[in-house]
């Protein structure tokens, strides 16, 4: 079972904001958790499912994918903990992080 909202990702910067996100559907999500907060901030968009509709990686050309590849497998066991299905979150996290470094070479 998938922790996504959707298989294809669709990815958008914004340059003002130096904002990356990773989209896994156009639906509104229902809840955020905040993974970092501060500089820089990782945002994780849920829907009433606990599938992940979003992904928001704030200062992500200022500290690199690297870097968020790195604070994302760190914190994937916290971010997953009260989630419905926290084993399949902890390995969507680290796809996610594996996809954000190959992206960074």
């Amino acid at each position: 079972m998938s922790v996504f909202a959707s298989d294809t990702p669709t990815y958008s910067y914004d340059p003002h904001g130096d904002t990356l996100y990773i989209e896994y559907s156009k639906d509104p999500s229902e809840r955020t958790i905040e993974v970092l907060g501060g500089w820089p901030m990782l945002l994780l968009d849920l829907n009433a499912d606990d599938k992940i509709t979003g992904i928001e990686f704030v200062g992500a050309k200022q500290f690199g994918l690297k870097h968020f590849a790195k604070l994302l497998h760190a914190e994937r066991y916290r971010l997953a903990s009260g989630l419905k299905n926290p084993d399949a979150v902890v390995n969507a996290v680290d796809q996610v992080g594996d996809d954000l470094l190959a992206l960074s070479h």
